[in-house]
């Protein structure tokens, strides 16, 4: 590989870095349409397959250590239930937060394995990172919008869980958690040293 190789593959990665760095700050304000283009920098960070080779492999350096802050269960796969990036809040009624910082499991594991880990399970639909990220970047508004999205991925948008208004006594569906964990997805990124010293050099 060539040194000017090299370096266009390290300039791309700082983008994409300086990308979820920069999205990360509006997400937070309120803006949470901008996982959209997060998971968009994540796949081209991560995504390796015959028609498209990541930024990762590019620099083979697909066992770098990223930040996980799922906390290791076991099989989880056999779960009716299961956010493993996400916390409950109980504030006039019971929410989902991403918890950035706050989680109170840190590790750093192989890339590939982070990638594949599972984060979630909702009525049988098993995803993770990997999953969740391209189907918000490939069939949900990232870079192609499907006319019918895959069913699980449907009803982490639409609600699986409801909760409780105690202000207005109503019922609601808690929608959009694919967004959510795609914002804990990017913090356990930029937060990972290794991508970092990837990024400089």
């Amino acid at each position: 590989m060539s040194d000017m190789s090299v370096n266009r593959y390290r300039t791309a990665l700082r983008t994409h870095l300086k990308t979820l760095n920069s999205l990360s700050r509006f997400f937070d304000s309120g803006h949470s349409d901008t996982a959209f283009i997060m998971a968009n920098s994540l796949r081209a960070i991560f995504k390796n397959t015959r028609g498209q080779t990541s930024i990762l492999k590019l620099l083979d350096s697909e066992n770098i250590r990223i930040l996980s802050t799922v906390e290791p269960q076991g099989d989880v796969r056999g779960l009716i239930s299961y956010d493993g990036l996400l916390h409950m809040r109980f504030s006039r009624g019971a929410s989902f937060v991403a918890p950035l910082g706050q989680s109170p499991h840190e590790e750093f594991i192989p890339a590939s394995d982070w990638y594949e880990q599972v984060v979630s399970i909702h009525s049988g639909h098993v995803y993770s990172r990997q999953s969740l990220i391209l189907c918000v970047a490939e069939n949900d508004s990232g870079t192609h919008v499907d006319p019918k999205l895959p069913e699980g991925y449907e009803r982490l948008k639409s609600g699986v869980w409801t909760a409780y208004d105690e202000r207005t006594r109503e019922k609601f569906a808690i929608e959009d958690l694919q967004l959510l964990m795609i914002r804990q997805i990017v913090y356990e990124v930029v937060n990972s040293p290794d991508i970092g010293r990837l990024a400089i050099g």
